[in-house]
């Protein structure tokens, strides 16, 4: 398996006060080079990669507040002048763990940060300013796969990711979450008999913070 990463991965600096920090990223490469396990580096992405999903202005619009130093998209979004560098150098290793794949050279995985799964067209949010694995499902549509499937585990449910590949039935999009409330887009139906966030016909796991699974439902068939 290859696994893949960026050095200015580690350069944006959201504050002491942000729990998304170059340390988590810092801690994983430390334990892969503990473990003997080889770390390519990537280039950084092109802007118009991103701009395949995001909006242009957007973009230009974070670039530049970026390049001043100083700046936020909200409480859980600050701006430094290494933001912009360290979103394109995420991209870029992201977009090399897929074409690994896509190669059929064998499964990859994309050690990167600031993470992307709360990032919308239209902006930044939850410390994401890219949303890497939406992009990476497009890119594998373009490339020929057939159907593409998300999971997505975090403490939130991935509300961007859902936002930006919901309306493509060729993509489906799992989120296992526990964070119990503000996340109730996720449970619109965008389509008859298809929930946004799993292919199930409910939830899997009951709102709250923890406890187990009831039985799985049978999954419908996927065409």
């Amino acid at each position: 398996m290859l696994v893949v990463t960026a050095a200015e991965c580690l350069t944006h600096d959201p504050g002491s006060g942000m729990p998304e920090q170059p340390s988590r990223l810092r801690t994983v490469l430390q334990r892969l080079a503990t473990a003997g396990v080889p770390v390519a580096d990537a280039t950084p992405s092109p802007p118009e990669w991103l701009a395949t999903l995001h909006d242009p202005a957007y973009l230009r619009g974070l670039e530049a507040m970026s390049r001043r130093g100083t700046g936020d998209y909200g409480p859980d979004c600050p701006v430094g002048p290494a933001t912009w560098r360290a979103t394109l150098a995420a991209a870029g290793a992201a977009r090399a763990a897929l074409a690994h794949a896509l190669d059929g050279q064998g499964n990859a995985f994309a050690a990167i940060r600031p993470p992307g799964h709360h990032a919308l067209r239209h902006g930044a949010m939850g410390f994401c300013y890219a949303n890497h694995i939406a992009l990476l499902a497009t890119e594998a549509r373009r490339a020929g796969r057939d159907r593409v499937l998300i999971v997505d585990w975090d403490v939130h449910h991935g509300n961007g990711t859902q936002a930006l590949v919901e309306h493509d039935p060729t993509i489906r999009f799992i989120s296992m979450h526990n964070r119990p409330g503000g996340w109730v887009r996720c449970r619109r139906r965008t389509r008859r008999g298809r929930w946004a966030a799993s292919p199930w016909s409910r939830p899997i796991l009951p709102t709250g913070w923890g406890g187990s699974a009831p039985p799985s439902p049978r999954p419908r068939s996927w065409p």
